[in-house]
């Protein structure tokens, strides 16, 4: 009996830690057109988050639905974001307005 306990809680452990470390991950920074895009798909939504310090800009998400940032001012953060869609999920930033 003692086993199977360890077991259980091992698993619950593990899965929870799993999850906790797949959200907090689940936003890609990468480094495109002289920025940084933060995009991603979580396990309810579509993200799009888009920074540059010298351009107008924004960022798209497409889930069941498509969002689009207004045209973000250089130095701030552009925000886009979508309930997931079963398939075909985008996310998109543009280098200008």
């Amino acid at each position: 009996m003692k086993k199977r306990v360890k077991r259980c809680t091992a698993v619950v452990f593990l899965a929870a830690g799993i999850t906790a470390g797949t959200m907090g991950a689940a936003l890609a920074g990468t480094h495109v057109g002289g920025g940084t895009w933060y995009h991603g798909v979580t396990a309810s939504s579509v993200h799009s988050n888009y920074h540059h310090s010298h351009n107008c800009h924004g960022s798209t998400a497409v889930g069941t639905y498509t969002d689009r940032s207004r045209n973000t001012a250089p130095g701030q953060t552009s925000y886009a974001s979508a309930p997931k869609a079963p398939t075909n999920n985008q996310a998109y930033y543009r280098n200008g307005c």
